[in-house]
């Protein structure tokens, strides 16, 4: 019963795991790297399905199944988040006329666009910039922390032309620039943030 329980939940986490990931990789645009994932998905779909049914009368089979089906959505999401290289623009809405948040951005390595514009209180500084998603969450960890009164959302790209790369590459690894910056500029809320 045992192994019975840890089979059915291997295969659970496999099957949803590489459909959540062939789902996810479709709507980015890889075609092929999709019909690769959903070839293999297809062979384990059908080794869970006969597993999972040549007995629906035990519980224990059940609940093996759905633990599974819940961590392979996470891992499928975890597997497509260290492995996509789509681009995302975020834009900034940040309020003031020459609002810091953009020195910081640009100190940082991203090259960022700017420019003026009258919000419903006033002058507000506007940014956008392009990187890559794993970039994503430390450009808005480091905005929250530097403008926590600012407005950011972001999306993803399907495709860009003569998009601007930082000068060269980041001198701390990922997840540590946003953490030691924001230890050195603590703030306490953060700002409005949207994504599409």
């Amino acid at each position: 019963m045992g192994m019975e329980i840890v089979t059915m939940f291997g295969l659970a986490v496999i099957s949803v795991g590489m459909w959540t990931l062939r789902v996810t990789v479709a709507a980015s645009g890889r075609r092929s790297a999709s019909s690769m994932v959903a070839a293999l998905e297809a062979v384990v779909f059908v080794l869970t399905f006969s597993h999972l049914v040549s007995d629906l009368t035990s519980p224990i089979r059940l609940a093996s199944y759905a633990a599974g089906v819940a961590a392979g959505t996470a891992v499928g999401l975890y597997v497509h988040d260290r492995t996509a290289r789509r681009e995302v623009e975020i834009q900034i809405v940040a309020p003031g006329p020459s609002n810091p948040v953009l020195e910081v951005v640009r100190d940082l390595g991203w090259p960022a666009t700017v420019s003026s514009a009258d919000g419903p209180h006033g002058p507000v500084t506007q940014l956008w910039l392009t990187v890559q998603s794993s970039e994503s969450r430390a450009v808005m960890e480091i905005v929250r922390c530097a403008a926590p009164d600012a407005f950011v959302s972001s999306r993803a790209l399907a495709s860009t032309i003569n998009a601007q790369r930082p000068a060269s590459s980041p001198t701390l690894a990922r997840g540590q620039r946003e953490t030691a910056f924001c230890t050195s500029h603590p703030r306490s809320h953060p700002p409005h943030t949207a994504r599409a």
